[in-house]
This record gives C-alpha cells, sequence and structure tokens, in this order.
C-alpha cells in the first residue's frame, strides 16, 4: 500500500513540475516583437548633496507582446532608484532618480540600464557629471516657489497640489550669468515633477512646468511676469522659457 501511496505522490510531483514548466515557457513565449528603450536626457550635470532625473520610455514595434523587465548598475553613492521594474504596452514609462552622497568623487559616473525580453537583454547607457557644488550666485533655495503652489491649489484643486505637501528638491542646470542670470530647479513628490524657469535681469520672470509622474511629457505650464501673487497664467506647455 505505502508503495503504491508513494508511485501517486511521484506522479503528482512530476505532473505539477511538468506545468510549471510549459507555463514558463508559455510565458517567454508571449515576449515578441522588438522594442527601444529612450531616455530623455544621456547625461545630468550634478554636484554631492544635489540630484537629478532620467525618464525612460518604451516605445513597442506593432507586433510587440508581452513586458520588458529592467534592471540598474550604478555606483552606489549616487543612491539611483529604478522605478517601474516592468514596462509593456500600457505602461511605458519608468524613471531614474538619483542623488549624490555627500563623499561622492568629482568626475563622470555610468548608469546602466539593462532591459530584458524575450531572452535577449540589451543596456542603455546613462552617466552623471558631478562638478563642484559651488555657483557664481550663491546656494538656491530648496523650497519650492510658494506662492505659485497657493495659486495652483486655488485655480488647480483637482491637481491635489497644496501648500502642505512635502516636496524633494535638485538643481542639475548651472546658473547663467550672462548677459542676464537665470536658473532652473526642479522639485518631486509621489505624483508631480515641477521644473521653474527664473530668467532676469530685473523685473524676473518665471515659467513653471508640470509633469505627472509615470508619464513622459509635461501636461500643465504657466507664467508670472512679476513678483505680484495674481500675476500667474496658464500658458500652453510649448511657451515654456518663451
Amino acid at each position: 500500500m505505502s508503495k503504491v501511496f508513494s508511485l501517486i505522490c511521484y506522479i503528482l510531483i512530476a505532473f505539477f513540475l511538468s506545468g510549471c514548466l510549459l507555463g514558463d515557457d508559455s510565458k517567454e513565449s508571449e515576449d515578441n516583437g522588438s522594442y527601444s528603450l529612450i531616455s530623455n536626457k544621456i547625461q545630468i550635470d550634478s554636484f554631492p548633496e544635489g540630484g537629478g532625473l532620467f525618464i525612460l520610455s518604451m516605445e513597442p514595434s506593432e507586433d510587440f507582446e508581452g513586458e520588458i523587465h529592467l534592471s540598474i548598475e550604478a555606483d552606489q553613492k549616487l543612491n539611483a532608484i529604478l522605478y517601474e521594474k516592468s514596462l509593456s504596452i500600457t505602461k511605458y514609462v519608468s524613471e531614474v532618480e538619483f542623488y549624490p552622497d555627500s563623499t561622492i568623487a568629482f568626475g563622470t559616473f555610468p548608469i546602466n540600464i539593462i532591459s530584458r525580453h524575450g531572452g535577449i537583454k540589451e543596456s542603455l547607457m546613462l552617466s552623471v557629471e558631478i562638478h563642484d557644488p559651488i555657483y557664481p550666485n550663491g546656494p538656491s533655495t530648496p523650497y519650492p516657489p510658494q506662492k505659485f503652489v497657493a495659486w495652483l491649489n486655488e485655480g488647480y484643486p483637482g491637481m491635489g497640489i497644496s501648500p502642505g505637501i512635502k516636496w524633494i528638491y535638485y538643481r542639475n542646470e548651472p546658473i547663467i550669468t550672462m548677459p542676464g542670470s537665470s536658473l532652473e530647479q526642479t522639485w518631486l513628490n509621489q505624483s508631480w515633477e515641477m521644473t521653474v524657469y527664473t530668467k532676469g535681469p530685473y523685473p524676473y520672470k518665471s515659467w513653471y512646468l508640470l509633469r505627472k509622474r509615470g508619464e513622459v511629457l509635461p501636461v500643465f505650464a504657466a507664467k508670472r511676469e512679476n513678483l505680484n501673487y495674481n500675476a500667474h497664467y496658464e500658458i500652453d506647455v510649448a511657451e515654456y522659457k518663451k
């Protein structure tokens, strides 16, 4: 009796394992077609305790099926984070966020994004150039523009951007001092990326750009031509910096 029971158990285990293997084969067979993995930037300038963000998007061929699986290789002192490690036709955007350590050396640091699909492995090479953090016009504020946030909260409450939201700050563009000073800064929260470009000389003008996280392109832009709270007004995204 025990021999018969053991034989039955052996048959059931073998059947279960063969089903799992078939399931894996069928899943891999779903990975058809080709794709391109594209980054909005290939190289970003930053500094110790600065930061930056690469936006990755997957462009599939017409016959694409399945998913691509992403992984990241980067120096630990970049503190790089890869979001959305699986991309498909319906979920095709990921991000690489990094915050260089205070002790990181100056120089070029590669970031290798590895993608796998249908048994094929590909690489997308990005880089971060770490510079001296000293800028001609001194440090900039780590806080987002409160008047703009209040204006958004009042006029566009559906965005969910209110004065109490916590933002993470980084700046990856140098200050241009001639003929007039200009500065571009970026803040992140869980839902939005906010970029603000301010240009002089006085009276300063500011442009604001909002991109929803998980999407490639900005969805909202605004402008302010003086320091008056009521001077903000919505513009077309294409008019940013114009």
